[in-house]
């Protein structure tokens, strides 16, 4: 009698469970791409040079011999000046 519940139970679950999901080539090339870090950082980066890319933008520091400290590029000139006497003791 135990057996028979037992392969009854088997018999009425079985249409309930399911197997994996198949996933064709085109599938997982597209999923390895959407979760992808290095895609990510990439399109991260494209996001960041189109912000960055704003005429003034010096980047927060300061541009000493034509380059530009910070990383982005600013496209107005800059004038540095500095002062100082030469003390002698």
């Amino acid at each position: 009698m135990r057996n028979f519940l037992i392969v009854l139970v088997i018999f009425v679950l079985v249409p309930f469970v399911e197997g994996q999901e198949i996933l064709q080539l085109d599938e997982v090339i597209k999923l390895t791409l959407e979760n992808n870090f290095d895609v990510l950082i990439a399109k991260n980066n494209i996001e960041i040079a189109k912000n960055n890319n704003n005429i003034g933008l010096v980047g927060g520091g300061q541009s000493t011999g034509g380059t530009v400290s910070g990383g982005a590029t600013g496209m107005l000139p800059q004038i540095s000046i500095a002062a100082g006497s030469a003390q002698t003791l």
